[in-house]
């Protein structure tokens, strides 16, 4: 049985949905956050655009 999850990223401009049809447990996401976070633009720094586009190249990786 497939797991779904929708992940919210927003900041105080933006705001994305991503949608996972499967493999959508935290313990499976996690992981793909934080290897989202090394494309992504160093906090403090934050936009809701660029660290979405971030993660979608991890999970299209993973798959």
């Amino acid at each position: 049985m497939s797991t779904r999850a929708i992940i919210n990223i927003y900041d105080e401009i933006d705001g994305f949905n991503i949608y996972l049809h499967q493999d959508g447990q935290p313990e499976k996401i996690r992981p793909a956050i934080e290897k989202a976070k090394a494309f992504a633009f160093k906090l403090p720094r934050f936009e809701a655009g660029e660290f979405s586009t971030a993660l979608i190249k991890v999970l299209k990786v993973r798959a």
